[in-house]
């Protein structure tokens, strides 16, 4: 098994949320945005100083990740801000089962200022997940 698993699972979890997964067109991506890709997206992915691990079935583990959302200048940050939250409505200290065993708990760690870099605005959570198995 490896981080993936996890992170998959949290994009999957999101495809559940229609107002949030509508309103970013589905464009919902994993460890990294194809070149070209419409906004707005999202993308969960491995911070730059975590390498992909890998765990043994039966192990309990813990995963950072981050959840970046980007958007158009023109939208502005309100619509990203309201993604956000929905982001924490839907995730933050929650726990599902992922299947007949194992539990995933998730919750937020930090939000970074979001960062404009014209025409393109990015707001960045840090998330950590823990896998009981």
């Amino acid at each position: 098994m490896s981080q993936e698993l996890i992170t998959e699972a949290v994009i999957e979890k999101l495809k559940t949320a229609p107002l949030l997964w509508d309103g970013i067109g589905g464009r919902g991506y994993h460890l990294y945005v194809p070149r070209g890709t419409a906004k707005p997206h999202l993308l969960v992915s491995l911070p730059s100083d975590q390498v992909q691990s890998y765990f043994e079935a039966g192990e309990d583990h813990h995963v950072k990740f981050q959840i970046t959302l980007a958007g158009s200048l023109d939208e502005g940050f309100g619509v990203l801000a309201s993604y956000q939250a929905m982001l924490m409505t839907m995730l933050h200290r929650k726990t599902w089962r992922l299947d007949s065993r194992h539990t995933l708990s998730i919750w937020a760690v930090a939000h970074k200022e979001p960062q404009v870099d014209d025409p393109v605005v990015r707001i960045e959570s840090q998330w950590e997940a823990r896998l009981v198995s």
